[in-house]
């Protein structure tokens, strides 16, 4: 992927995550969490090189979770998605986050969260 030209002498170091996102949405990829496992879900199936690539960087990944939208009336990828607890688990870019939201507000029933063995939210008190 060619992200400056080579004969730039003044070019900045590329940042990596940066690079890697870019690649996502080139590729249409989506980064899913496994919240339980802590695992990532790549959709397509990865090749290894951008399986190793992805894994180095867990961290901000797990947070933004970058891909389409489960929310948005045609396919969109959007940078930052969020995982929504309740139905197939649907991950949501912001405006769709905040529709759903103003939908839940407004009859004032909120969909019953499904929660999984390990994963982050459960209150195993």
């Amino acid at each position: 992927m060619k992200l400056y030209t080579e004969d730039d002498e003044e070019r900045e170091p590329v940042d990596d995550f940066l690079a890697l996102l870019v690649f996502l949405w080139r590729g249409n990829y989506s980064v899913n969490l496994a919240a339980g496992l802590k695992e990532l879900h790549v959709y397509p199936q990865p090749s290894t090189g951008l399986a190793e690539w992805i894994q180095s960087h867990f961290s901000e990944l797990q947070r933004w979770l970058p891909g389409v939208c489960d929310g948005c009336p045609h396919p969109t990828w959007v940078m930052e998605r969020t995982e929504m607890p309740y139905g197939a688990h649907a991950h949501l870019c912001p405006k769709c986050v905040m529709l759903s939201v103003e939908i839940f507000e407004r009859k004032g029933v909120w969909p019953e969260p499904i929660w999984y063995d390990g994963e982050l939210g459960i209150d195993e008190a």
